[in-house]
């Protein structure tokens, strides 16, 4: 089951998903200029899942499963 706790606590950090670093990298944006001036490109995007729940599974049905689900990752671990 879904939950949506986290984004009605003020003390949690925010949501981040799979491509939300995109955002922080120059190409997103070259056609506008709206002052920022990092670049930020991931070059490695690291998934933690409960090992329980999830050992045993393809890589594939995980990740489909973190593409439409909530909940599924407890913790993104990315090399910049």
């Amino acid at each position: 089951m879904a939950s949506r706790s986290i984004t009605i606590s003020s003390t949690t950090f925010r949501q981040y998903f799979l491509q939300s670093y995109s955002y922080f990298a120059q190409p997103t944006y070259w056609r506008a200029d709206y002052g920022y001036r990092g670049d930020w490109q991931p070059r490695s995007v690291d998934l933690l899942v409960e090992r329980k729940r999830w050992e045993g599974q393809s890589a594939e049905a995980i990740i489909e499963a973190v593409m439409e689900r909530r909940n599924v990752v407890l913790e993104m671990v990315m090399d910049l």
